[in-house]
């Protein structure tokens, strides 16, 4: 059996109502989507090869070649908010070095940049919550030791 990433994105925009990501075209929302997806499977798919491949992707089907049963899609996903929230960090902390204070009228650069960072610790903390109960749940608590 084969589980199509179509799955993990909608839960992935289920969790974060992106609305961003809604307005773009169908082909570009899923490249954005792709890159996140990879990047955590690269994080978390040594500690969850017990239960599934994470490498063992089909790119042009749009499809892991294994079964992914739906509690790790969910662990997919929660990961891919924290792969989200990065690049929002990183591009606003670029604008407040390059802006004045005037230029924001509405927040204040710093406060806005501290929520936000704020939201991608609680985000990074959940994602490693979820990979450790997937793992946990499956009682295979050695996997979370092995690097």
């Amino acid at each position: 059996m084969a589980t199509p990433y179509s799955e993990i994105y909608q839960a992935f925009i289920f969790k974060v109502k992106g609305y961003d990501l809604l307005m773009l075209l169908d082909e570009d929302r899923e490249d954005i989507l792709h890159i996140y997806m990879v990047s955590v499977c690269r994080k978390i798919g040594k500690k969850v090869r017990s239960y599934a491949n994470l490498f063992d992707r089909d790119d042009a089907a749009g499809e892991f070649i294994s079964d992914i049963d739906e509690d790790l899609i969910d662990v997919i996903a929660e990961c891919m908010i924290t792969e989200w929230l990065k690049p929002q960090i990183y591009s606003d902390e670029l604008l407040e070095s390059r802006l004045n204070t005037k230029d924001f009228s509405e927040y204040s650069p710093a406060k806005l940049i501290e929520h936000i960072r704020y939201v991608y610790e609680m985000s990074t903390k959940a994602s490693i919550a979820a990979v450790n109960n997937y793992t946990f749940s499956h009682n295979d608590i050695a996997e979370l030791t092995k690097k």
